[in-house]
């Protein structure tokens, strides 16, 4: 949800609020009118104020700590004769759209070759990646901003040279030209040899965007 959402649904409750008060002073007894208006402007105040929480919330909240922060949660895609190893780091969603898509990712580089890692960002990660070939990186986008968790690991690596990336996003109707989660990070991976944006929807058929995005990037050299 992003914040023109919580607007628009703050605007829409208060004038539902307007309109049961008008309803209420028109129809019931005037003894009355002073109770009702209290009432629900006390109720319009709580929906707004909840509102406002529920969004700081998702601000804060979701984009960083919706996952397993403190416990290495590792599922292994691997191959009878690897030409190299991949490492997958992914934000957890509230659906499972993110995990979908990693797991797409994952099977297309199993296929082509690759013995691949998944797991949630954390603490419990290496930062000693220097055996790894494919790097992906992906995140659930909420009020346009990505997981700060998945970002800062990405920033902690070093060694990206002639090495590939793929970074993805999920959950945001935002074009993929508009989308900032990833900007500002080409100083980390600029001497990768081939770096891939993608955006994933529920509209979206992963496996062939994550099959187009793999061949892709193998064809780079």
């Amino acid at each position: 949800m992003k914040l023109i959402h919580v607007i628009i649904i703050i605007f829409c409750v208060i004038a539902a609020g307007v309109v049961a008060i008008v309803l209420a002073i028109k129809f019931a007894p005037k003894h009355l009118h002073r109770k009702i208006i209290r009432g629900i402007g006390m109720g319009l105040v709580g929906v707004i104020l909840l509102s406002i929480i529920g969004t700081v919330a998702v601000i804060r909240y979701v984009p960083t700590h919706l996952n397993v922060q403190y416990k290495s949660a590792p599922r292994y895609y691997t191959t009878a004769k690897p030409i190299g190893k991949a490492l997958v780091i992914y934000q957890p969603a509230w659906t499972n759209i993110t995990q979908n898509a990693a797991d797409a990712l994952a099977e297309s580089l199993k296929d082509k070759g690759y013995d691949v890692t998944v797991n949630y960002p954390g603490s419990f990660l290496p930062h000693d990646v220097s055996n790894y070939d494919v790097f992906v990186f992906g995140t659930p986008i909420y009020n346009s901003k990505g997981s700060l968790l998945v970002v800062n690991y990405l920033k902690s690596l070093k060694g990206f040279a002639g090495k590939k990336v793929i970074l993805f996003t999920t959950g945001s109707t935002t074009p993929m030209e508009k989308d900032r989660v990833y900007d500002g990070i080409e100083n980390y991976i600029n001497h990768a040899s081939s770096v891939q944006r993608i955006k994933f929807s529920n509209k979206t058929n992963n496996r062939q965007l994550a099959n187009a995005t793999v061949d892709k990037l193998c064809k780079n050299k």
